[in-house]
């Protein structure tokens, strides 16, 4: 009979804790009006990024991903399965606009011509250089992975279809227009 219960609560506890490794990775909320965080399940704690986060309005509109017709618009998406989940320090041409977090978006609308975007997490950094005319849109996927206490991360690019399945789960976390951009 001891034995009996002994499985039980054995099963149970193992119940238990499968249910809770299914759950959903992050949870978005807004902190404060300059904040926008994450919940990350495990470890269970908030990673949080100052960012003025955009209206509801302009989050809808942003995620049909539509050009703008006086610049060059890039979508930079980080939305992966296995991305590790702190911060990611985002910069075009050494100008710092933004920090990323899992499962979010950012806009960037830049004059025509070639840019140096730069992705820099702890003391590491890769680069990745766009190019376009005015009117043009490019899809940029922001990877990343972690092992052991390793992390690399970089852009590539990506089509138009890809940008918008990896847009439906991801929240629109910044519309950027740098210094000296239309």
């Amino acid at each position: 009979m001891a034995s009996c219960r002994g499985r039980t609560y054995v099963g149970l506890f193992m119940l238990v804790t499968m249910a809770g490794c299914a759950m959903a990775p992050t949870v978005a909320r807004k902190q404060a009006a300059d904040q926008f965080c994450r919940t990350i399940m495990k470890p269970r704690r908030d990673v949080c990024v100052a960012s003025q986060v955009p209206t509801g309005a302009a989050a809808v509109q942003a995620a049909d991903l539509p050009p703008a017709s006086d610049a060059l618009t890039i979508y930079i998406l980080r939305n992966n399965s296995a991305d590790p989940t702190e911060a990611v320090r985002l910069e075009v041409g050494g100008q710092a606009l933004t920090d990323t977090l899992p499962r979010t978006f950012v806009r960037v609308r830049l004059p025509p011509g070639k840019h140096a975007l730069t992705v820099g997490w702890r003391s590491s950094a890769a680069s990745h250089t766009v190019q376009g005319l005015a009117g043009e849109v490019r899809y940029l996927q922001l990877t990343g992975w972690a092992f052991m206490g390793n992390r690399e991360f970089g852009l590539k690019d990506i089509e138009r279809n890809q940008a918008l399945e990896l847009v439906r789960s991801a929240a629109f976390l910044a519309d950027l227009v740098p210094h000296g951009s239309p």
